[in-house]
């Protein structure tokens, strides 16, 4: 989205394309598993945009890992994955659900991450986190 927050902008359209089929019946997807909308620091596209943006490139879903998590307010684009974005120090992590603790402290996200089985990658290297 433009950094102008004045300018006015229609949303990107979606791409039309042939599913691709797999062995055994599966189709293929694809998408992006750390996005990020104007919920981060230093970008400026809304979700909204940002899942309709995905949905031009001709991706599938779009994992939105803010800080917060925020629905986008309109359907339409790419499929949506819950997720937040975890940063502490140098370390930072996305993990793929729709809750975030309120506590952002290591401890705190080894824990929710032990007590909810949530998936979860790592962007940047977590000082001292087991890694399963």
């Amino acid at each position: 989205a433009s950094p102008e927050p004045f300018e006015r902008r229609s949303l990107p359209l979606a791409s039309a394309q042939e599913p691709v089929w797999l062995e055994r019946g599966y189709q293929a997807a694809w998408g992006s598993l750390g996005g990020a909308s104007n919920f981060s620091d230093g970008y400026t596209a809304p979700p909204h945009y940002v899942l309709a943006q995905a949905a031009a490139q001709g991706l599938d879903f779009m994992a939105i890992a803010d800080p917060v998590v925020a629905q986008a307010v309109t359907a339409g684009g790419a499929r949506r994955i819950a997720a937040w974005r975890w940063t502490d120090g140098d370390g930072e992590a996305v993990v793929y659900d729709g809750n975030p603790p309120v506590d952002r402290s290591q401890a705190a996200l080894e824990a929710y991450l032990a007590g909810t089985a949530a998936p979860w990658q790592m962007v940047r290297p977590i000082e001292h986190m087991p890694v399963a």
